[in-house]
């Protein structure tokens, strides 16, 4: 499947316990290589994981 719309957020998250930091990214990636690897592997990981539910 074609990946056609690509945005990454950046979740600022300080080990200190202080809120985190939501750094929207406002405008979309250009299509590469990379974006197409890094989701291909993000599937992969994500199917591999046990105990996966829907709707919880």
């Amino acid at each position: 499947m074609p990946i056609r719309h690509c945005i990454v957020h950046l979740i600022d998250k300080k080990p200190d316990g202080s809120p985190a930091v939501l750094h929207a990214r406002d405008s979309e990636l250009a299509e590469s290589a990379a974006i197409e690897n890094m989701l291909a592997d993000l599937n992969e990981s994500y199917n591999a994981k046990q105990g996966k539910a829907w709707g919880l």
